[in-house]
């Protein structure tokens, strides 16, 4: 380039030179002439590349950038930057119905800049129905589902994806939703209200009394199914007028039936979830919300007077659609029950899988769930001829020939934690009592039943330790009216109450119970009586431990079951069982035999009553 331009000022330089002359006026002169080479043009100081005066000068050259062409002070004018690029922020956004969201368009520009439009840009909305947008680019949400909102400007494009959440499903929120009632749970007593002394939002709450004695307790149903399926947790919120409580159970998908999909919200420290002074929201994530398409159980709770009496506000009872990933990481487990703890069941019998529960990860936080309800797994047995699977939602384990089966589960494709093991054995030959056990005669007021046609009964279920023998037991009707609970070749068996049913004795007198026995030699019958404590849980420390009485454990107090078949009736005055120290939470109702398994125990009608004076 530099000696292009040498080159030109030589030729421009060359007529100028024309007219000049030396001292004497010649234009020949060697002195002045375009040889000559002090004047040259490649002299340091004058020549055309001379820094100073030549023609790349960079003060008077052609690329000055004061004075040349591409100077952009004064080369060509190019005009304004343009728009070359459109895009909307967010690209993607979640709304509720009824709520907004307001979208950002942003221009990138032919100089590379950027800055956000506000004129001249139209919008759209791919589907109305789910999610409108006005001029200034707000989004409405209208319905549930999936929206493309569509920003122009000058032929240029951008589309940004709106998903539109579902409405609560409400519950409670002042008042109860239509249709909805609380059906108390047995044993119950209830004295719920609507109060607006307290409210977490809105203007009332769900007053609930603590009893000084026994439980309060229910399950808020619907009069017809509801497909809740596109709900992911349950929201609530709850407190209570004493501090440091602890709320025993809340939960949902008790029906008061089935219970197939109850599944309940356990905090570390258990059981139940702490309650304080002030409002605490807390969530229950629904384990499978695929299969929550027919719901009648929409929410429950129950509290014990351990720490009664006192009151208990619950609000805001919700069914909440969530973001996508909200819920995630389940981690669900059932009981293992392999080796010792397999349990052995005779053919003929369906049992429950025992010991569902599931932790979540809930918008970043981990949510435990025990019980989760055994209808949102998926249940296999490893020998589908021996333990077969009665099939969803009540996925029960039914006995069919002897042999052992390892029955598992998954939730949401993730395999559950341990294995119930199960051994079928054959049904033993029906022996059943022939004659009904004499009927009672203590005045209701005065009882609280256990096992009895003749009264109304606490709910309990029947129990035995695995290791305690290989025998089983069922209920059944053995004469027409009458129903007993049999117990076939056992060593160790008992009945407890379920859930927060425990009994208070306070006034009580007298155990009894109708005892049918078959066997061929004397056998002598141990009685055990459990009380809990406050917290109405098997185990404990301190104020809470276990406190157990027994009376006649193999010793000769108490005269032997006689052989051959016949009604004994044993009435024990609760003073005898040694070592009841408390009585305030009975729970557990303990049966030994010596020797053990020798034939079939039938008991009927038992119950705790106060004799008369």
């Amino acid at each position: 380039m530099t000696n292009r331009l040498m080159r030109l000022a030589l030729i421009a330089l060359v007529p100028l030179l024309s007219f000049c002359g030396d001292d004497d006026g010649g234009s020949g002169d060697t002195d002045m002439g375009m040889t000559e080479l002090d004047m040259g043009m490649t002299d340091p100081d004058m020549g055309t590349t001379d820094p100073d005066m030549g023609m790349v000068d960079p003060d008077m050259g052609m690329v000055d950038p004061d004075m040349g062409m591409v100077d952009p002070d004064m080369g060509i004018d190019m005009g304004p930057p343009t728009v070359v690029s459109i895009a909307i922020d967010p690209a993607t956004a979640t709304v509720a119905v009824d709520a907004t969201q307001e979208l950002t368009v942003n221009g990138t520009f032919s100089d590379d800049s950027m800055m956000a439009l506000t004129e001249g840009v139209l919008f759209a909305s791919s589907d109305d129905a789910v999610a409108t947008v006005d001029a200034a680019g707000v989004v409405t949400g209208v319905a549930a589902g999936t929206a493309d909102i569509t920003a122009t400007l000058d032929g240029l494009e951008a589309t940004a994806t709106i998903t539109v959440l579902r409405a609560d499903f409400v519950v409670f929120d002042d008042a109860l939703r239509a249709g909805v009632s609380l059906a108390d749970f047995g044993g119950s007593a209830n004295a719920v209200t609507v109060s607006d002394a307290e409210f977490f939002g809105g203007a009332a709450s769900l007053s609930i009394p603590v009893p000084a004695s026994g439980f309060t307790g229910g399950t808020y149903v619907i009069d017809a199914p509801v497909d809740l399926s596109g709900y992911d947790v349950v929201r609530f919120a709850v407190r209570a007028t004493e501090p440091d409580k602890r709320l025993n159970v809340a939960g949902i998908g008790n029906d008061s039936a089935d219970n197939f999909y109850n599944t309940e919200l356990n905090v570390p420290g258990g059981p139940g979830i702490p309650i304080t002074t002030t409002w605490t929201e807390y969530t229950i994530p629904i384990p499978d919300p695929s299969r929550a398409t027919d719901f009648v159980g929409l929410f429950h709770f129950a509290e014990s007077d351990s720490e009664g009496p006192y009151l208990i506000y619950i609000d805001e009872i919700r069914y909440v659609d969530l973001p996508d990933g909200a819920v995630s990481n389940p981690r669900p487990n059932i009981a293992n029950e392999i080796m010792d703890l397999r349990r052995t069941i005779e053919v003929g019998q369906v049992v429950d899988v025992n010991g569902e529960s599931c932790t979540f990860d809930v918008e970043g936080a981990d949510v435990f769930t025990n019980v989760t309800g055994i209808g949102f797994f998926d249940v296999t047995s490893s020998d589908a001829a021996v333990a077969g699977i009665t099939g969803a939602p009540s996925n029960r384990i039914e006995a069919l020939t002897p042999g052992t089966a390892d029955i598992t589960a998954s939730l949401l494709g993730v395999m559950a934690g341990g294995i119930n093991g199960i051994e079928v054995v054959p049904a033993p030959p029906s022996e059943t009592p022939d004659v009904a056990a004499p009927t009672p005669t203590v005045p209701a007021a005065d009882v609280i039943s256990l096992y009895s046609d003749s009264y109304t009964d606490v709910p309990v279920d029947t129990f035995r330790t695995p290791w305690s023998n290989t025998g089983m037991f069922r209920e059944e009707e053995y004469v027409t009216g009458n129903n007993a609970r049999a117990y076939e070749d056992v060593v160790f068996f008992g009945i407890e109450t379920v859930g927060p049913n425990s009994i208070d004795l306070t006034g009580i007198t007298h155990f009894h119970v109708d005892v049918w026995f078959e066997g061929s030699s004397a056998t002598r019958l141990g009685i055990g009586i459990v009380d809990f404590g406050a917290d109405n849980a098997f185990g404990g420390m301190g104020a809470d431990a276990d406190v157990r009485g027994d009376v006649a454990f193999f010793d000769t107090s108490m005269p032997p079951l006689s052989p051959g078949g016949s009604w004994q009736s044993f009435d024990i005055p609760i003073a005898d069982f040694v070592g009841l120290a408390t009585i305030e939470h009975v729970s557990q109702y303990i049966f030994v035999t010596e020797p053990a398994g020798t034939s079939n125990i039938w008991i009927d009608n038992m119950y705790f009553y106060t004799a008369a004076p």
